[in-house]
């Protein structure tokens, strides 16, 4: 069936990969990439496991998000400003490794808060889609969060 639970849109389940795309972003920058590009900076092993692990702290209270994307913006706001959130505070952290260690990892942290905001988001539009529809959803989301 080709049709929501309430409002009668449909997004096709595809489009849930796509929105998936800046939460894997942010996943892939903040324990594949950072850690690379601060051990070439000559930063000790155990320093960049401690800003990893800081930065990776919001994954687990990702639950805090859900009531937020409830609020005042419609959800599809929240997602769009999340993304772009995550790209800025991703980027400014890839090109200033080289400056403060602080600055980097708030704004890795600050990244990694934004993606919990953005998989809150994609879930609940997820409710709104025709349940025949979720489970292929689901798959073309955890298609963009891996790719």
């Amino acid at each position: 069936m080709n049709q929501t639970s309430g409002s009668g849109r449909f997004n096709p389940p595809w489009l849930f990969g796509l929105l998936a795309i800046p939460y894997g972003f942010s996943s892939g920058v903040l324990t594949l990439l950072m850690p690379y590009l601060l051990r070439r900076q000559g930063l000790p092993v155990d320093r960049i496991a401690g800003v990893v692990a800081l930065a990776a702290l919001p994954a687990a209270w990702t639950f805090l998000c859900s009531p937020v994307v409830d609020l005042g913006l419609q959800r599809k706001t929240w997602l769009l400003l999340a993304s772009a959130l995550i790209a800025a505070a991703s980027g400014v952290a890839v090109l200033d490794v080289h400056g403060s260690l602080a600055l980097v990892t708030a704004l890795l942290f600050l990244a990694s808060t934004l993606a919990g905001l953005v998989g809150t988001a994609i879930g609940a539009l997820m409710t709104d889609l025709h349940a025949d529809l979720r489970g292929q959803a689901s798959g073309w989301y955890q298609t963009g969060n891996l790719g």
